[in-house]
């Protein structure tokens, strides 16, 4: 391979790797955006870390998406993918899209159950904030 050839390929390389970080969504913290879909219930934020435990109860159905704060004047959707990490009789995942997840919550009367979440998408956060549970207290 010419020198040339080397050349224009380590600029090509550089290129996209500065790209990607001049485009990538600074996000500093995590919270989750709950919303009742077969309820009444009143839209609210809940930290992600330090977590805040989600009220819910039996037979509720919600809406939980993933934003994130940029330390700017506007949040950002965190794309991720959702699954059910524990209490697994308990809740169940109804529906998905990129940044949020819906689940019914079938049982479990004064327990708990939780969401594992893993970020994908091109964010620069802290290591820790790119994968976590999401923790229900079902009354």
């Amino acid at each position: 391979m010419s020198r040339k050839t080397l050349g224009i390929a380590a600029f090509a390389l550089c290129t996209v790797l500065v790209s990607s970080v001049l485009y990538a969504q600074n996000v500093q913290n995590l919270y989750t955006w709950v919303e009742g879909i077969n309820t009444d219930r009143e839209a609210d934020a809940y930290n992600v870390k330090p977590e805040e435990w989600i009220d819910v109860e039996v037979g509720e159905e919600v809406q939980v998406s993933l934003w994130g704060e940029t330390g700017g004047e506007e949040d950002v959707p965190v794309n991720a993918s959702f699954s059910v990490a524990a209490g697994r009789g308990n809740i169940q995942i109804i529906g998905s899209g990129d940044n949020w997840v819906s689940v019914r919550v079938k049982g479990g009367s004064g327990g708990n159950a939780q969401l594992q979440y893993e970020v994908y998408g091109d964010y620069n956060m802290k290591g820790g904030l790119r994968w976590g549970r999401i923790t229900f207290e079902i009354e």
